[in-house]
């Protein structure tokens, strides 16, 4: 093998690079070449056939392809950080709010990638408890790059504390001084303000 050996790297019949073997790799030698993988194989898509051909000045070699070789670019999975759900009082509902800014986590630098689109959060049971997970949806991707990608909702938690009663319809009643203290109110009936199911 003589140094002006090379061997081509090619994908569906486009040429990706061509590199030189190391002079003296002789017959039987595992010789390594590192080609960069041009744009074709940088996005998702279909299965592509890499193909390297080795290729020779010497007269005591023939030059040869290898057999194809089926790569397949997958999208990348990345989430949003930079959120914390708000704690609130329980409301018989489960509709939660969260605080902060949302940041993609995990994008490859130079992508050109952002957060889209409006986020819903839901607590998963109305009942006051602590550390309640909170349901995330609504959350897209924009920029040319977002179909290299699979977005993961975040799920947050945070508390539903109980909700504060009253009661009304009472009154107290005035009376004579007996060494007691012992009260009554004027009314028989009273009802709850602000009511809860607890």
């Amino acid at each position: 093998m003589c140094s002006s050996d090379l061997v081509t790297l090619a994908a569906d019949g486009t040429t990706l690079g061509t590199c030189a073997l190391p002079a003296g790799s002789g017959a039987g030698t595992a010789a390594t070449c590192d080609v960069e993988l041009a744009e074709l194989l940088l996005h998702v898509g279909p299965a592509h056939d890499l193909v390297a051909t080795y290729a020779t000045t010497s007269t005591d070699f023939t030059g040869s392809s290898s057999d194809p070789l089926s790569v397949t670019t997958t999208r990348k999975t990345i989430t949003v950080t930079g959120l914390a759900g708000t704690s609130r009082v329980y409301d018989g509902g489960t509709s939660a709010t969260a605080t902060g800014t949302p940041t993609l986590a995990g994008t490859i630098a130079g992508d050109d990638i952002s957060i889209a689109g409006t986020p819903t959060y839901t607590f998963a049971t109305e009942d006051v408890g602590t550390g309640i997970a909170i349901a995330t949806t609504g959350f897209t991707l924009a920029g040319d790059d977002a179909g290299n990608y699979t977005l993961t909702q975040p799920t947050l938690s945070a508390n539903i504390t109980a909700k504060t009663l009253t009661v009304t319809g009472l009154t107290g009643v005035g009376r004579t001084y007996d060494r007691t203290t012992d009260a009554r109110s004027e009314e028989h009936t009273s009802e709850l303000q602000s009511l809860a199911y607890l």
